[in-house]
């Protein structure tokens, strides 16, 4: 049983006055090391009753117990009695034979304070229980729900995690009896749930609605299930919504701008559906994965969908590679030097052709822009102004820009001037003899653009971070406009990691703390000696 001792205060007085009284707490011991019936084994409010065949829990201390884990025995029912487990915080069921809990379960005060209930691993078909509304974590994965009501756990007002991965639910219901579904969700929303996984189970189809009640969810899952359309309104009611993975489904189509409202967006995963375009007004994201899907073609106005993206996976797609599909050969080039920093299958990475013959299977990596056969479609006007262009790559080639110099705030670029002379006149002077260099900070979204004058021979990127690592890009047309004219021959991208903030500037700013900070204590000295001083002579007075 639990043992406490009681404290004991000593003063310690002087004469005439009281000098000093110090408050000595000698105990308050709590002997966490509770009595448990065997098989459980107790220790620092943890209950241990884990795979031990148990097909009934037994008795334990109460009042001291604040965790419970009972899973992976034979336990087919619980129950949660007045006199047991006051205290209890955490309760693992998982992985037992529990098929019902009674209704009145968890009415009692004793556990009116969970704040983790996993139920994982059961044979639950619904919730005909009254949850506690302290819960903050709901697990009921791997159970045998075919439909889940949300209205079972609107009392939740604290929930901040729901699992009902790999069930059999074919629908959720968030409609309530005699309730017009008209405007949002038919309860109060939820305000405290980030995480949903739903991942799993047998959802074929999604009411344009039923999502209402997530407006602050961070994280969604919906993978693997049987998914094959959802309504452009489906995720209109997500806020902050920055995880959303809705791979292994049957999707042919996403509507137009279901999306695009959904500017917290970082992860979206498409994979392995049967997608046969890209989704238009995408949001700027770091991580995008489209691989594995019906894509053949991609329309050179979807630039604008996937410029922005960090990161984004289209390999294991059916591609038609012709004239058509030059823009995103060229994209992907420009960042293809991302594969040496994520971990990814190369074939999701990295696309392939499956028209024509003579290409079909071959990595991009490997093939050069002249099989997509631009050349011969191209028009007159086209050819003159390739022509330019190709003069003035020969340039650029001979730039051979490099970086020179790597601070803990700065880097410099070198190449060799521009000679002018050697250009069409005209075509330069079109270009302002400018190229662009842009730079943003590796997994982050926010990019900078600078424009440079070839002619200088070199230029110095300031203001960045110590200790970061930085993407710099440079190419013959704005980057910030998404449609760059001419790239930089060579590797268009180049990775740096700042250096470390130099050491006497950082030994000048401890010491400056030091210096702050030895005053202040000899200020506080100083106050300590007068305030004893005066109390001394006062009291020799008396």
């Amino acid at each position: 049983m639990l043992e406490m001792k009681k404290c004991k205060f000593i003063v310690f007085s002087g004469r005439g006055h009281t000098k000093q009284i110090f408050m000595v707490v000698t105990c308050f011991i709590l002997d966490l090391v509770a009595q448990c019936p065997p098989p459980c084994e107790c220790n620092l409010g943890i209950a241990d009753c884990s795979a031990r065949r148990l097909t009934s829990l037994p008795p334990l201390p109460t009042r001291s117990i604040l965790v419970v884990n009972a899973s992976f025995n034979y336990l087919s029912s619980f129950s949660c009695s007045k006199d047991q487990m006051s205290g209890l915080k955490v309760l693992d069921l998982s992985h037992n034979q529990i098929s019902a809990i009674p209704a009145s379960t968890f009415s009692f005060v004793s556990c009116l304070h969970l704040d983790v209930l996993n139920l994982t691993g059961n044979n639950l078909r619904s919730l005909a229980f009254e949850l506690p509304s302290s819960l903050k974590v709901l697990k009921l994965s791997h159970n045998q729900f075919q439909k889940f009501s949300l209205s079972t756990v609107r009392n939740l007002t604290e929930l901040e995690t729901l699992h009902l991965s790999y069930n059999n639910i074919t629908m959720m219901i968030t409609r309530l009896e005699n309730h017009k579904f008209s405007n949002g969700c038919p309860f109060e929303p939820f305000q405290k749930l980030i995480e949903v996984s739903l991942q799993g189970n047998k959802l074929t189809m999604l009411d344009a609605h039923v999502f209402q009640c997530f407006q602050k969810v961070v994280y969604m899952s919906l993978a693997d299930n049987r998914i094959d359309s959802i309504p452009a309104q489906l995720f209109s009611s997500f806020q902050q919504l920055r995880f959303l993975d809705l791979s292994r489904n049957s999707l042919t189509f996403i509507p137009a701008g279901t999306f695009s409202k959904m500017s917290s967006m970082k992860y979206l995963s498409l994979a392995n559906n049967h997608l046969e375009t890209v989704p238009v007004n995408l949001p700027m994201m770091e991580w995008l994965d489209l691989s594995n899907n019906s894509i053949n073609a991609v329309a050179e106005e979807q630039k604008t969908d996937l410029y922005p993206q960090e990161v984004f996976l289209i390999g294991r797609n059916p591609l038609h590679c012709d004239c058509g599909l030059l823009w995103l050969k060229e994209l992907f080039d420009s960042r293809k030097y991302l594969l040496k920093y994520i971990h990814v299958d190369k074939e999701e990475f990295v696309p392939t052709c499956s028209h024509p013959a003579h290409i079909a299977g071959i990595l991009w990596d490997v093939l050069e822009d002249e099989v997509f056969g631009c050349k011969d479609k191209a028009s007159k006007e086209d050819d003159v102004t390739s022509d330019h262009d190709n003069k003035l790559l020969i340039h650029l080639e001979n730039l051979s820009i490099r970086v020179s110099d790597v601070g803990h705030t700065h880097v410099s670029l070198e190449w060799d001037p521009l000679n002018l002379m050697t250009v069409d006149k005209a075509y330069a002077a079109s270009l302002g003899t400018k190229a662009y260099v842009s730079y943003h900070q590796f997994g982050k979204k926010t990019q900078f653009s600078v424009a440079i004058h070839l002619i200088t021979g070199s230029y110095t990127l300031n203001g960045l971070r110590p200790s970061t690592a930085y993407i710099i890009c440079m190419s013959l047309g704005d980057p910030m406009l998404k449609s760059p004219h001419v790239k930089v021959a060579g590797e268009d991208c180049v990775e740096i990691t700042t250096e470390k903030e130099k050491k006497m500037q950082t030994f000048l700013a401890d010491g400056y703390v030091l210096v702050l900070t030895i005053l202040l204590m000899c200020g506080l000295l100083m106050i300590l000696c007068y305030c004893l001083r005066y109390f001394y002579q006062k009291e020799k007075r008396e």
